[in-house]
């Protein structure tokens, strides 16, 4: 009668030096989890798109002209700041820096997490770039940083470029509460591993 693998495996790892075993056990802990470098990027680009976009509603409020130059500047040096951990992201994604953590779930789960998180890289892209060609041909200064103003001034071209850069605005506000609302799902429903894979911190046994 055969002895369960899983029996040799449990032996096997006992006889391991302790040194051995701790190693082991944290490479076991960060193949669950994405790259630490990776989740901290995931959360501060998370912080930055909520604030970027909350902000970004401002402009429908009819502020003084003042006000809403210093909005436009804070919001292009935001965005500014943004495209370039996108591209670190991308890198990351593209070089294998960031492989997904290994885990079990079901096949529907990871179909939508697919097209949900694809959908998003993708708004992460549009919106940027549609809120760059906007700013490009808006009638009022935008200064990136308070250095340079990228603006030239062509109000039709601009209100054409506008209501792209909107539609993907609410796009990804829909996204992102979908990918928002699954995480706590995982987390506080089916309380799995999934949420656990962007945590800060080091997995609890």
């Amino acid at each position: 009668m055969g002895i369960d693998p899983e029996v040799w495996s449990g032996v096997y790892a006992n006889s391991l030096p302790v040194k051995q075993q701790q190693e082991k056990k944290m490479s076991d802990n960060t193949s669950q989890q994405y790259h630490r470098g990776f989740r901290w990027l995931h959360w501060v680009m998370a912080v930055l798109v909520i604030t970027m976009l909350l902000a970004g509603q401002r402009f429908e409020m009819g502020l003084p002209e003042d006000e809403h130059l210093m909005s436009l500047a804070a919001h292009s040096s935001l965005g500014a700041v943004f495209i370039l951990l996108l591209c670190i992201r991308l890198f990351m994604r593209i070089t294998g820096k960031a492989s997904r953590p290994r885990l079990t779930v079901t096949s529907i789960h990871k179909h939508a997490a697919s097209i949900v998180q694809a959908m998003l890289y993708l708004l992460m892209v549009y919106v940027p770039a549609t809120g760059i060609l906007a700013a490009r041909f808006s009638e009022l200064p935008v200064k990136v940083f308070g250095l340079f103003n990228i603006a030239s001034g062509d109000p039709v071209v601009f209100e054409q470029v506008r209501r792209f850069h909107e539609v993907g605005v609410w796009l990804l506000f829909i996204f992102l509460g979908l990918h928002i609302a699954a995480a706590l799902m995982h987390r506080y429903v089916y309380r799995d591993e999934v949420f656990l894979t962007m945590r800060l911190g080091k997995r609890r046994e």
